[in-house]
């Protein structure tokens, strides 16, 4: 019903009361669903307040043993547009960065690069070198790839001294050595 623009304001508090601490999976994904679709704002254009809430209950999910919950967390963070909410889920985004599954990682750097997009440099402008060692480091090509795009609009400077290091480096076909996905 939501989905048809049925806005429902009184069960912000039952979901979060009820839900957010859930651990089956299927009710995870409805429930992320229903924070990508609800409205987020009052009529004057103000954050509603129990969004608060809703913010600790996400950042609990960023850090989330389970790679699914992460990496599913990571792509909502990754829709939401509201400043006033990314500012409160920055810091749990960015310790993604260094996760030890390719999955957290990949979504991790996606989810910047919308944040990016949506708000400009503000928020971003902090993980640049965590960025640029993942795209140093990382073994998961996509994952490169993503950490390079993002480093080329962050700070082009960066990922131009990038490209010349690995085409100095290499002692055959530079290209190759990248892979085709990049």
């Amino acid at each position: 019903m939501i989905t048809t623009d049925d806005n429902y304001p009184r069960m912000i508090m039952a979901v979060l009361s009820n839900l957010m601490h859930t651990t089956d999976h299927e009710i995870k994904k409805i429930l992320f669903l229903y924070w990508e679709v609800i409205e987020k704002t009052n009529l004057d254009g103000t954050l509603k307040e129990e969004l608060i809430l809703a913010c600790n209950a996400l950042r609990t999910d960023l850090l989330s043993p389970n790679e699914f919950i992460r990496g599913r967390t990571l792509r909502l963070v990754s829709k939401i547009t509201i400043k006033g909410i990314l500012e409160n889920l920055m810091e749990a985004v960015s310790q993604n960065l260094n996760h030890r599954h390719f999955y957290v990682r990949r979504n991790t750097v996606m989810c910047i690069y919308n944040v990016y997009l949506n708000t400009g440099m503000e928020l971003v402008e902090d993980f640049i070198d965590d960025i640029e060692k993942i795209c140093i480091n990382d073994n998961d090509l996509s994952t490169k790839r993503n950490a390079f795009i993002l480093v080329f609009h962050l700070d082009q400077a960066r990922a131009l001294n990038y490209l010349k290091t690995i085409m100095a480096a290499s002692d055959d076909d530079p290209i190759y050595d990248m892979g085709d996905i990049f």
